[in-house]
């Protein structure tokens, strides 16, 4: 399901979604200081603060998976990134084997 969807169905409207694109520490202490949710990958989980819980984005099913889109520059021969795209492909097929969907 659409995350602006999942949002609708509890009450929050889209002009209260917003993006920011900054350190995970930083996102963190946006919610622990107010009235903020953050949706974040699951990695990000093991980070401990003060102030801060996680939990599972949920539907009826149970808890809810979400896609993720990687971007590079074309041409780009960083090998650092080419490892880094092998593994998410590597979990996208893992994924789709064993049902749980796809990265």
């Amino acid at each position: 399901m659409e995350l602006r969807k999942l949002a609708l169905l509890h009450g929050i409207l889209p002009e209260r979604i917003m993006f920011h694109d900054a350190a995970i520490d930083r996102l963190l202490a946006l919610a622990r200081h107010g009235d903020k949710i953050l949706l974040i990958t699951e990695g990000a989980t093991g980070i401990r603060m003060d102030g801060i819980v996680f939990r599972p984005v949920m539907d009826d099913s149970g808890p809810m998976t979400f896609d993720l889109a990687l971007c590079w520059r074309d041409g780009e021969s960083d090998p650092v990134l080419a490892r880094f795209i092998a593994l998410a492909r590597r979990a996208q097929a893992e994924g789709r084997s064993s049902g749980s969907g796809g990265v």
